[in-house]
């Protein structure tokens, strides 16, 4: 959303994307634990940015204490680049 919004090459996406994830975070916490969420993202190997990114999604589970459950696809950057809307080279 926030690269919809910023834009691919408008440096302020981040801070952005932070804002709405910590914002969606807060009322996810609230919720019940009995509702079950399904979260996805494009995490980078290495990326400190995405292992900040992780780091928040388990403090989310571990905040009402529920179960985390990771599913880690992986592709090579041939395939990713062939989707034709993944722009993996500018993040």
């Amino acid at each position: 959303m926030a690269i919809r919004c910023a834009g691919i090459d408008d440096p302020a996406r981040w801070s952005l994307y932070e804002a709405v994830r910590a914002a969606a975070y807060r009322v996810l916490a609230a919720r019940p634990r009995a509702e079950t969420f399904v979260m996805t993202n494009a995490l980078r190997v290495g990326s400190p940015r995405e292992c900040e990114t992780w780091r928040q999604v388990v403090a989310l589970a571990d905040t009402p204490a529920v179960p985390l459950v990771p599913a880690v696809l992986k592709a090579d950057d041939l395939v990713l680049r062939s989707r034709g809307d993944c722009h993996i080279d500018r993040f």
